[in-house]
């Protein structure tokens, strides 16, 4: 049997960066993967072009083992060339970058590795018996060329040039000859190709995989007792707030005192956090942003950074319009809530203080401001602790970082901003075919997962066809966390466990299905039938709905229905 690892397995997709905690408590951002291309084992892809030629999908094993290695197969027009090509890598000018694909011969024993950009390339020979050479140049000769054989007929193949424009079209050519790219195909004849990479370094590295973005899963900690708390998924959003860590900025209106800029050092582990001290005699507020176009009558979510400076006992963080509004006190020193509620005709929500260690946390109110308003406002305020606003005197003030306003009913992870509204993308989290089908059991199985969402009816996980016909899904419901089976679009089990979070193991099998939370007794249902799937979302639902915007600490598969008292014991 094949093993797989989980990074095999999972297809993870963010086309924008993101922030998340690391393991040493600091805010980081993701960054980019090295490799500037994406779909990089999916030739089939629109994000590929296929001239005078098709593309057959998962034709064969890849270098890594796994059944992902594509074939493209030329056409029979005559007398043209052939290929597969790239548009719009973005690179950094002036810089050495290489390009490089596993190939293997299909009928067609050579490759040309070529940027259109630059009009430099190589010919490559890769025949099976694993002699393949670096052969001439296709235009212009790149700085470098190099080939490896990896074993099973498959090479990789790679050109070094220095770039000199930012965006850079990249092809792949299957050829006659080790000279000739242009030639009358017979219809069948090909390579097989795989791991397509575009990076700025002077030779190849390793192979890094990118399906539809090139941004990472971001593991995540807590700030203050580094425990890892696991994969964060979070649905889209957009920070409104612009000027997001730079208070000095005009967009920000300082009322009562003076900010210095990059006066501490921030969340993140720089200096780029700002001070507020108060003036003199002055109280009420000390700093809001510029008026935000928000949906009238919809929750909102603002959040920020705070850090006391002398002896500043509390924050207040609020929305108002008309004084209508409603806002959060959090103590500075222990990071409770003082107060907090709605101001006038405002409705208040939720909200959170969070430590994030050296004197910092994080705090968040969510709310409405009156019926019908469409502006609102990023706004704090010094206060003492029986809610009195603090009377200024030149030493008092805040640290501030990190401002947020969201559009949405709870607050996300930070996103920074600068002078324009800033959106972070959804994480996508699944596997599909052809990672699927080599450890799935259609018969029978079991999943376990541990998770923390913060919505309530969202999808933990979803073993599905693409539909919401045939489904196996573990949701967190604000009646509990539930089991759902559903085959041919009619429920066969439905469990409803009464907690909401926490680790749960479902087994399924014909007349046989079982769900366990926290350790507790197997619920079970003897009649129903189970559904034939092709992928599993992690985190959410198949159509992208429903997400956890929380954590995924673990997920586990056996392909057998595992006994009742199995399932208790791993969701203890």
């Amino acid at each position: 049997m094949t093993s797989y690892t989980f990074d095999q397995l999972l297809d993870f997709t963010r086309t924008t960066s993101g922030t998340f905690v690391g393991s040493n408590g600091l805010i980081q951002t993701t960054p980019a993967s090295v490799n500037l291309l994406t779909f990089t084992q999916a030739f089939d892809n629109a994000a590929w072009i296929k001239y005078e030629g098709t593309v057959t999908a998962n034709a064969t094993t890849a270098p890594d083992g796994t059944a992902t290695a594509d074939v493209f197969t030329e056409s029979t027009t005559a007398a043209t060339d052939h290929r597969l090509t790239f548009i719009g890598a973005s690179v950094t000018v002036g810089q050495a970058h290489t390009l490089s694909v596993y190939a293997k011969a299909n009928g067609r024993n050579f490759i040309s590795v070529f940027s259109v950009t630059e009009n430099k390339g190589k010919y490559f020979s890769i025949p099976a018996d694993g002699s393949g050479m670096v052969l001439g140049d296709f235009g212009l000769a790149p700085t470098s060329a190099a080939i490896s054989y990896v074993g099973n007929g498959w090479y990789r193949c790679s050109i070094t040039f220095t770039t000199t424009a930012a965006s850079q079209n990249v092809r792949y050519y299957p050829c006659d000859t080790g000279s000739t790219f242009i030639y009358t195909g017979n219809g069948t004849s090909g390579i097989f190709v795989w791991g397509a990479q575009f990076e700025q370094a002077a030779a190849a590295t390793t192979y890094t995989r990118n399906n539809g973005g090139r941004f990472p899963a971001r593991f995540d900690y807590d700030p203050v007792t580094l425990a890892p708390k696991g994969i964060l998924i979070e649905e889209q959003r957009v920070n409104l707030v612009t000027y997001s860590q730079e208070f000095d900025n005009a967009a920000w209106s300082k009322p009562t005192g003076t900010i210095t800029a990059n006066a501490l050092v921030s969340p993140d582990g720089t200096t780029n956090a700002d001070t507020y001290i108060q003036n003199n005699g002055t109280t009420g507020e000390i700093i809001r942003a510029a008026n935000i176009t928000v949906t009238a009558d919809v929750d909102f979510s603002i959040t920020g950074f705070f850090k006391a400076v002398s002896t500043t006992p509390a924050v207040s963080l609020y929305a108002t319009a008309g004084g209508n509004g409603f806002r959060l006190v959090a103590n500075l020193s222990t990071g409770a809530v003082v107060s907090s509620g709605a101001l006038g005709t405002g409705t208040y929500t939720s909200g959170f203080v969070q430590a994030f260690g050296n004197g910092w946390f994080r705090v968040s109110v969510t709310g409405k401001l009156a019926t019908g308003v469409t502006t609102g406002q990023w706004r704090a305020a010094m206060i003492d602790l029986a809610l009195n606003p603090v009377v200024g005197d030149g030493t008092k003030g805040l640290g501030l970082w990190g401002a947020q306003l969201e559009q949405a009913a709870f607050a996300t992870s930070y996103i920074p901003t600068v002078a324009s509204q800033v959106t972070r993308a959804a994480d996508v989290c699944t596997i599909t075919a052809p990672m699927f089908a080599p450890w799935y059991n259609q018969t029978e199985g079991t999943f376990v997962m541990n998770a923390t969402p913060v919505n309530n009816g969202c999808y933990a996980l979803a073993a599905t066809d693409g539909t919401a016909n045939e489904e196996i899904i573990l949701r967190y419901a604000s009646t509990g966390s539930a089991a759902v089976v559903r085959d041919g679009g009619t429920i066969q089990a439905n469990f409803g466990t009464g907690v909401l979070t926490g680790k749960n193991a479902l087994a399924y099998k014909v007349n046989d299905f079982a769900v366990s939370t926290n350790g507790g007794a197997a619920a079970t249902d003897t009649s129903g039938t189970v559904p034939t799937n092709n992928q599993v979302s992690l985190g959410r639902a198949f159509d992208g709905t429903l997400n956890i915007n929380g954590h995924i600490r673990s997920v586990e598969y056996y392909p057998v229905r595992l006994a009742d008292f199995q399932l208790q014991a791993l969701s203890a």
